[in-house]
């Protein structure tokens, strides 16, 4: 039987994906209404804008299916397929996406656990950015590779920040339940995360547990 606190963390995890897929769900309903409600000759203007707003939202939701979902428990992900699934989040945003795209990094394999962590990070690293910049990745040698936020202000919210470093699922909410999440799966991945923040920069790194 589920618990209380089951039940708050699958409350929260659904607000979270909720919140980030009304705008582009949102957008695609009011651009329809548009065209319902006036001179088709709109349709020149407002197609685009649906057309993008419904890319958006199946993007994040292939992107929300791997990091949150059944679908990203193979047993191993090559790098080159992990970044596509997370320039798909990226694109069209504030935050620019640099992923390493040399052919011995592209062909970097990690187990399900670990690739699960590096998705995970890159949304948080994203999250960090409120006044955009550039998330990183690295593939330093490390169990999974590290993630750098760079921009103007760059700093976990302190919600995230609790959530990261253990916070009780009661202190919890929908914008720090993914953190919590990630710490899970990094447990799972046999690894920690450990956030290293700097002047306008944040890394996020994974070391091995024990």
């Amino acid at each position: 039987m589920a618990t209380d606190i089951d039940m708050r963390v699958l409350e929260l995890v659904c607000s979270r994906l909720c919140h980030d897929l009304v705008g582009p769900v949102g957008a695609v309903n009011n651009g329809i209404e548009l065209l319902e409600d006036f001179d088709p000759s709109m349709a020149d203007d407002v197609l685009p804008l649906l057309q993008n707003s419904a890319r958006q939202a199946w993007r994040r939701l292939d992107f929300f299916r791997m990091t949150f979902g059944a679908a990203g428990g193979r047993d191993s992900w090559a790098m080159a397929e992990l970044g596509r699934y997370t320039a798909g989040w990226f694109e069209g945003g504030k935050v620019t996406l640099d992923w390493p795209n040399d052919p011995q990094t592209q062909a970097l394999e990690l187990d399900g656990p670990r690739a699960k962590v590096l998705l995970h990070l890159t949304l948080i690293a994203g999250e960090a950015l409120p006044r955009g910049g550039t998330v990183a990745v690295a593939a330093d040698g490390g169990p999974v590779p590290t993630v750098t936020a760079e921009g103007r202000g760059a700093a976990l919210h302190h919600q995230v920040d609790a959530a990261m470093n253990g916070a009780a699922v009661e202190d919890l909410d929908a914008r720090s339940i993914q953190a919590h999440l990630a710490v899970l799966m990094a447990a799972r991945a046999k690894v920690r995360i450990a956030v290293e923040p700097g002047t306008d920069r944040l890394s996020l790194r994974c070391r091995p547990l024990g």
